[in-house]
């Protein structure tokens, strides 16, 4: 059911994040104070002008679309890239057309706040993904693996292996024909000696 709706889940997730990055930048830029509600009420006035910039530019970009188990650098730029449209055409609209008091800066720190954030979470997912499937692969009943070849094949071959639950594989480490990469590690995997021993 929740599949159904995942991408908008998605999608609200990451606008809650970036709401909430305003009022800790001005937090945050106000030196750790809510003295100045002032500004906070600007903030909350222009939440809906936010939301509908962040969901538009977000759904446009396609973040939505992106898997986090596979959240890299290129899926880390195509976000990034799209938060910072976000950011930008809510700040140029703040400051040039509704013409709103709030300090400049916010629009600066709230971006990295969020910015960090929204990535933080990919991570975590990825984190939480990566223990959960050392946990299974590491069942004694699964076949003892060995992988032959250190090299890029080696190294997809070690990913589908551990991305895909139907592989009743512990893997233990490599062996590889060159003996310069022996003892290093390829995916927290160590190489453990050459072919031919």
């Amino acid at each position: 059911m929740l599949s159904k709706y995942r991408s908008w889940i998605v999608l609200l997730f990451d606008v809650i994040i970036i709401v909430i990055s305003y009022y800790t930048a001005l937090w945050l830029r106000l030196d750790l104070s809510f003295g100045n509600q002032a500004y906070f009420q600007v903030i909350t006035s222009i939440v809906p002008l936010i939301v509908v910039v962040n969901l538009v530019v977000l759904k446009l970009f396609k973040v939505d679309k992106t898997l986090w188990k596979q959240h890299s650098v290129p899926e880390a730029l195509q976000t990034a890239g799209a938060m910072f449209t976000g950011y930008l055409v809510v700040g140029i609209s703040t400051i040039f057309i509704l013409d709103i008091t709030l300090p400049r800066s916010v629009h600066v720190i709230s971006f990295l706040i969020g910015l960090l954030a929204v990535e933080f979470t990919r991570f975590l997912y990825r984190i939480m993904r990566y223990y959960d499937t050392m946990t299974s692969k590491n069942n004694p009943e699964n076949k003892r693996t060995l992988i032959v070849g250190a090299g890029d094949a080696g190294a997809l071959l070690l990913k589908e292996i551990m991305n895909n639950p139907s592989y009743q594989n512990n893997v233990i480490g490599f062996l590889d024909d060159a003996t310069d990469k022996v003892s290093k590690r390829i995916g927290g995997f160590p190489i453990l000696g050459t072919i031919s021993q």
